[in-house]
């Protein structure tokens, strides 16, 4: 994460399954945030998070 904030980029984003609570919580003490509610999509059911730098 540290290389792609030094290269400029201004977020990053992940989606983990909701169900999938230990992604979550690793996801979280990486900086990321949920950026609303989960959503389904073609690939499945996803919690899009963002980490800002």
């Amino acid at each position: 994460m540290r290389a792609l904030f030094n290269e400029g980029a201004p977020v990053i984003g992940t989606d983990p399954h909701p169900a999938n609570e230990r992604a979550i919580a690793v996801y979280r003490k990486l900086g990321f945030e949920p950026s609303g509610p989960p959503r389904d999509t073609r690939w499945g059911l996803i919690l899009p998070m963002l980490a800002k730098q």
